[in-house]
């Protein structure tokens, strides 16, 4: 018997990395949303809320021990990467750096909650600032 629970812990585990989450974002503060598509290691989405829309990609990382989920996109040249960390209680951290290819910047950190579906949100753009650069 307790071999079958075994068995069965692990192929709801295997079965359940192969299946996607979405998670609909909002960074707070601002007015920039996510919609990110978890399937196992893979991360694709998309972003928008303010500014052109991106289209991310990445993969879920570990970062000082804890798992988070790291995507960039390409904005004016710059590799621009958002890191969030695993939400608790439907909110967590976002830190954002950008990279010309030879050096790297922090642009921009603060926290962002899961929402059902994206309304306008209030503030500026997070990436303000990468246009001024």
């Amino acid at each position: 018997m307790i071999k079958k629970l075994a068995l069965a812990a692990s192929l709801a585990v295997c079965g359940s990395a192969a299946q996607a989450d979405t998670f609909n974002v909002a960074i707070d503060g601002h007015c920039n949303t996510f919609q990110i598509n978890v399937t196992g290691l893979l991360v694709a989405g998309t972003r928008g809320g303010c500014g052109p829309a991106g289209v991310l990609g990445g993969s879920v990382a570990r970062v000082d021990h804890k798992r988070g989920v790291v995507a960039s996109e390409t904005i004016e040249g710059i590799v621009v990467t958002w890191y969030f960390t695993t939400p608790v209680d439907g909110s967590g951290k976002v830190y954002v750096t950008g990279s010309n290819g030879s050096t790297n910047a922090v642009l921009g950190a603060g926290t962002y909650h899961l929402v059902r579906r994206h309304a306008k949100q209030p503030g500026g753009d997070m990436l303000a600032g990468l246009k001024n650069r």
